[in-house]
């Protein structure tokens, strides 16, 4: 018997294969023998075959035609390829038991269902997709079930849907644009058909709790900081004050909507005055995209993507009513908005409305920085309370940052030294 497969080694989910996850591998294979609507036939591959001859005893049911052939074969090697068995669904066995408790993957998985209000179908589609790619037993099973696949970090949406007991129809409005699983970025469409899981739900799905309060507070990540002052913003005049002012007012009020945008060319100081505001304002603020990861997957420590940043957005704005005075902060918004407010439908890369929905309905303060403000469409602009276009320090705040920072240091300069400082062209956190 041939055997290729070559199941993806991974930290992420190594755990106990447990009574429940038992309980769904059943169900996903039993799916995977059904032939297709008014065929009698079904091409079985021999990487199948051999699966099922080796997992009979954890099935716990036998499908009849599948051991009358292997009953004929004399040996391994009287069937290569695919094994062509002559069959109905009513030769398939019924497998409808009561499930088990739920796995702690399944627990988790049932959380950020709940924080998100995935219904029951979003959540079997989602912890198909999830399995199929991460949960070795059930890679083993893809490999097998699709021969000529390796299990990688992506899946065929439609095998997902049959695997997780759902219609065509289902399966192909789950992995649509327009579905809540790929407008809060917890799936990436990958294109011909596969998709993916965000890293951000992997992130949470293989932290080693169940614990709601661990789980949000890995979600909200650690409250950033910065050495910067008040001071060293200056130049910006009032709308250094009125940026404050607005997000305290809203925090105290606990206004939904209250948006600010930060923009102006790199190097002005946006991100750094963005997290100055929390501290100032006594709030934390939480970097959307930023967070520390314990898993050591290689391709979830790479720059996140737009999907891994939607639905850590998806996340934390359903988790920070409950965490206090938090103020979310999207860097290089412009990535996040790309083509919501592009009317052309082939073209579109984002759902308008869901978007502006985020920014209209948001339970917190959220900052959102861009170089490229005319790239977030007008539609979005409207939306904000309040801009704050951030230009060059000029030479005395510079001067006055560098002064500030060599004496916090404790080194000399003499003022010819800080004078040549304070004339470059540099950001306050580059001087710093």
């Amino acid at each position: 018997m041939r055997r290729t497969a070559h199941v993806r080694s991974t930290a992420l989910f190594d755990v106990p294969f447990g009574a429940y996850e038992r309980h769904l591998l059943r169900g996903y294979a039993l799916a995977a023998f059904v032939p297709e609507k008014g065929k009698r036939r079904r091409d079985v591959s021999d990487d199948l075959v051999d699966w099922y001859k080796t997992n009979r005893g954890m099935l716990a049911y036998r499908i009849a035609p599948l051991d009358a052939f292997l009953e004929r074969a004399r040996s391994d090697r009287e069937f290569s390829g695919s094994t062509s068995l002559r069959y109905t669904s009513r030769n398939l066995p019924i497998y409808d038991g009561p499930a088990p408790a739920p796995s702690a993957l399944q627990k988790r998985l049932d959380w950020a269902a709940g924080t998100l209000r995935l219904n029951s179908t979003e959540i079997a589609f989602l912890g198909a997709v999830v399995r199929l790619t991460y949960v070795r037993p059930f890679c083993e099973f893809y490999e097998a079930a699709m021969e000529g696949r390796t299990c990688d970090d992506e899946v065929q949406a439609m095998v997902a849907a049959r695997m997780a007991g759902l219609t065509e129809r289902e399966g192909r409005r789950l992995a649509s644009y327009r579905s809540p699983l790929m407008q809060l970025g917890l799936l990436e469409d990958r294109s011909g058909g596969d998709v993916a899981v965000s890293a951000t739900l992997i992130d949470l799905l293989a932290t080693r709790t169940c614990d709601p309060v661990v789980l949000r507070r890995s979600l909200l990540g650690e409250a950033t900081t910065t050495n910067l002052k008040l001071s060293d913003f200056h130049h910006l005049g009032v709308a250094r004050d009125n940026a404050m002012n607005l997000l305290s007012g809203a925090l105290s009020r606990g206004e939904r909507g209250a948006s600010l945008l930060f923009y102006g060319a790199p190097g002005t100081g946006k991100t750094e005055f963005a997290k100055l505001i929390g501290a100032e304002i006594g709030a934390d603020a939480v970097f959307i995209g930023e967070r520390r990861s314990e898993v050591e997957d290689s391709r979830l420590r790479a720059e996140p993507s737009r999907a891994d940043r939607l639905s850590h957005l998806a996340f934390a704005s359903a988790l920070a009513e409950r965490a206090g005075r938090v103020i979310l902060i999207i860097d290089e918004a412009d990535d996040v908005f790309t083509g919501v407010d592009d009317e052309e439908f082939s073209n579109r890369a984002g759902s308008k409305v869901f978007m502006n929905r985020i920014v209209e309905a948001c339970p917190v303060p959220m900052i959102w920085i861009t170089n490229h403000p005319d790239r977030l469409g007008d539609a979005v602009l409207r939306r904000m309370l309040y801009a704050v276009e951030f230009r060059e320090a000029d030479r005395t705040t510079r001067q006055r940052i560098v002064e500030r920072h060599a004496n916090e240091k404790g080194v000399p300069l003499a003022q010819s030294a800080i004078d040549r400082l304070a004339s470059l062209p540099a950001a306050p956190a580059l001087l710093e």
